[in-house]
């Protein structure tokens, strides 16, 4: 097993061409950092996996934009940047459950005075796709990475939601895990 970008896990899990088949492991989570390559003829079209899923509100009937005789290969995730660092948590009822009830990747760059320079927060489980937490993001750079902008980033990851009636439990595990993968990520 091979850690990718955002915390990702990744695992072989078959071979398609003779090739290995990468499909990431334990997360939707990156999504964001990740590109899909659907064949090895068309290597060149690499959509980033915030493209490549579709919401319900544009296709019920579809979770993803493969056309009809294509398929997946591998998940691709970047390398990071020199002196970046990743966090993966998973909050489920039983590790061996496939369906996390949340779960949150956090990929950090910081300048040489600690300071955020680029920040990724992607959460699982808390959409049909995997959601980008923006605001988030966008409250950490610029800022020292600590326990009070951690903390906030949780706060900014909840921006606009609006949870089901059955699911408004999730929200403050969110927080906490933005929060908590933030910080592991800073070191």
């Amino acid at each position: 097993m091979n850690s990718g970008a955002g915390g990702c896990r990744r695992r072989w899990v078959g071979a398609a061409g003779g090739k290995p088949w990468i499909v990431p492991r334990t997360s939707r989570t990156c999504a964001g950092v990740s590109r899909v390559a659907r064949s090895e003829e068309e290597q060149a079209r690499q959509p980033l996996l915030d493209d490549f899923f579709v919401a319900p509100v544009i296709d019920v009937q579809r979770e993803n934009d493969l056309k009809l005789g294509e398929a997946a290969t591998a998940v691709l995730p970047p390398p990071l940047a020199v002196g970046a660092s990743s966090a993966y948590l998973r909050e489920a009822d039983k590790l061996s459950f496939d369906w996390p009830i949340a779960d949150v990747a956090a990929a950090l760059e910081r300048d040489e005075q600690g300071r955020c320079r680029r920040a990724a927060v992607v959460l699982g489980a808390a959409a049909p796709a995997p959601r980008r937490a923006r605001a988030a993001e966008d409250l950490l750079v610029g800022k020292a990475i600590d326990e009070m902008s951690a903390r906030a980033a949780g706060d900014a990851a909840l921006e606009g939601a609006t949870p089901l009636a059955k699911n408004r439990h999730k929200l403050p595990i969110f927080a906490a895990l933005v929060r908590r993968a933030v910080l592991r990520a800073a070191g």
